[in-house]
């Protein structure tokens, strides 16, 4: 039997005991079947991963766990990749979201730039939000990460703010490849076009931004597919792709 990751916000402590919440509780029984007695490991969200038991089980009364070990736990890339996503449609977010965990992104800065198909609703923000922080929750559990990575709100690409760090965005017409990306830091981000592409204006505000182009080679890729093949190139050339 696999062992379960579960996120908590409570302080992981050895001999602590306490409740997991609604969500863990129902995927420990409902789904996965656990019973008092198994073991699951814990994460805190802050780099602490633990393990401990269940000591109570049921529909009733929920779950509750103890902790019988715990250490800080770090499965984090030693290059630190912002992914500058531009914002897409419903299910192809989520999923961008989702797999930019597992490929060790270190945040999410979705954008909105002149050719999106979709314009952020402040009347939804919040539960927009609140969906994508459980995506990488459960992105986390299953991927084996112990820091709950950050999704910024969206911002118009001419007011995206970024910290002093190498930056690419893809271009299919880039005289380089992001391979051949000469990176000066452990600190990147890659900005990804909509499925319409970059228009002349965006490309205007991506190099007073001071963002270089590359490309992917002679195939135009998806806008998700661009920003996963992205990330993994990036942690080849000095991530934890790269041995």
């Amino acid at each position: 039997m696999r062992t379960v990751r579960v996120f908590c916000h409570a302080p992981l402590q050895v001999d602590c005991e306490f409740e997991l919440d609604q969500r863990a509780t129902h995927h420990l029984l409902r789904v996965l079947r656990r019973r008092v007695g198994d073991a699951i490991e814990l994460f805190d969200g802050s780099g602490v991963q633990a393990r401990a038991e269940l000591t109570v089980a049921s529909r009733r009364d929920g779950c509750r766990v103890r902790v019988i070990e715990a250490a800080r736990v770090d499965r984090e890339s030693p290059l630190s990749i912002v992914l500058v996503q531009a914002l897409a449609r419903g299910e192809k977010m989520d999923w961008i979201i989702q797999k930019a965990v597992e490929l060790g992104a270190s945040e999410i800065r979705p954008i909105v730039s002149q050719r999106c198909d979709v314009r952020p609703d402040p009347a939804r923000t919040e539960r927009q939000r609140a969906r994508w922080r459980e995506i990488v929750i459960n992105a986390c559990e299953q991927s084996g990460r112990n820091l709950v990575m950050p999704v910024a709100p969206p911002v118009i690409l001419d007011e995206l703010q970024i910290e002093s760090r190498d930056r690419y965005y893809l271009h299919p017409e880039a005289g380089s490849g992001l391979g051949q990306a000469n990176l000066s830091s452990s600190r990147v981000a890659i900005a990804i076009g909509p499925e319409g592409g970059w228009s002349d204006q965006d490309l205007q505000v991506l190099r007073r931004l001071e963002f270089k182009p590359a490309s992917l080679g002679p195939r135009v890729l998806r806008s998700e597919t661009a920003g996963m093949t992205a990330l993994a190139v990036l942690q080849s050339l000095g991530g934890d792709f790269s041995g």
